[in-house]
């Protein structure tokens, strides 16, 4: 199955927290249905979160919003191989502005 989470990417923006328990929570499932994101899409002012349902008896991640650093393309691969060894799996990224944000995955 397939499920997709519309978000505005202003919310994100100010309460990255928040939108980061929505995409956790979804994922958590229901009905013993689990999720994980397999990526994200922009779609003018908001992120289209794509869910796949996780196959039985694996356990559904943690998601988390986060700005990156910069945009430097050496300063940012160091910061996203950082996060990887930290246990975050970048799993999509969208700019605001000059900045740029990034959707990170945990294993529980």
């Amino acid at each position: 199955m397939f499920r997709i989470i519309e978000l505005a990417i202003d919310d994100i923006v100010w309460d990255p927290a928040g939108c980061s328990a929505v995409v956790t929570e979804a994922c958590a499932g229901r009905n013993r249905r689990c999720w994980t994101v397999t990526g994200a899409v922009t779609e003018d002012a908001a992120l289209l979160v794509l869910l796949a349902e996780l196959p039985a008896g694996q356990e559904p991640a943690e998601y988390r919003f986060a700005p990156l650093s910069e945009r430097n393309g050496d300063i940012l691969v160091a910061e996203l191989k950082r996060r990887y060894y930290a246990g975050f799996d970048t799993v999509g990224a969208f700019g605001y502005g000059d900045e740029l944000w990034a959707l990170f995955r945990r294993a529980r």
